[in-house]
């Protein structure tokens, strides 16, 4: 199927588009729901699969070669992490990442539930991760890429 060069071009924009936006925000279960939904629902319309053809979304995702939307989200959330994570001490994100957050801290009201530390945290504990070493594997550049590439393959053997 990944031989028509339109049908490669429309995927990795609508990818490109979806991925980029969603990389620095937190996500919540729900989102990622719609997200996963969008991302097979542009998939069957890029590849002309009505309801009445009766192809499953796993058959759909193996046709085409691709793993979930949410999956190649929280790859590129795990680079932004490892790029924070190898910054020089005395910048302003990489403080940010390692503070020690107050425990009496509350959400303003307008804010969302979820912050992306949350998300980042979830990310890493599915990967059976704490967060120190997490911050210690990301200081190899080379491991922390393969690490998470790994994980991406792992994410597509499972779509199939």
């Amino acid at each position: 199927m990944n031989s028509h060069p339109r049908l490669i071009s429309t995927e990795k924009h609508v990818q490109f588009a979806v991925v980029g936006l969603f990389t620095s925000w937190a996500l919540s279960k729900a989102d990622a729901r719609k997200i996963d939904a969008l991302d097979q629902w542009c998939l069957r319309r890029i590849l002309d699969i009505c309801w009445y053809h009766c192809v499953s979304n796993h058959k759909v995702r193996r046709m085409m070669e691709q793993p979930p939307l949410t999956a190649i989200i929280q790859k590129r959330r795990l680079l932004l992490f490892g790029h924070l994570a190898r910054m020089d001490e005395t910048a302003d994100a990489k403080r940010i990442l390692t503070d020690v957050h107050q425990s009496d801290w509350s959400r303003p009201v307008g804010c969302p539930y979820t912050s992306w530390m949350a998300t980042l945290k979830s990310d890493l504990s599915q990967h059976n991760l704490t967060f120190e070493d997490a911050i210690e594997l990301a200081l190899d550049k080379s491991l922390w890429r393969l690490l998470v590439a790994r994980e991406l393959r792992t994410d597509m053997v499972h779509a199939k």
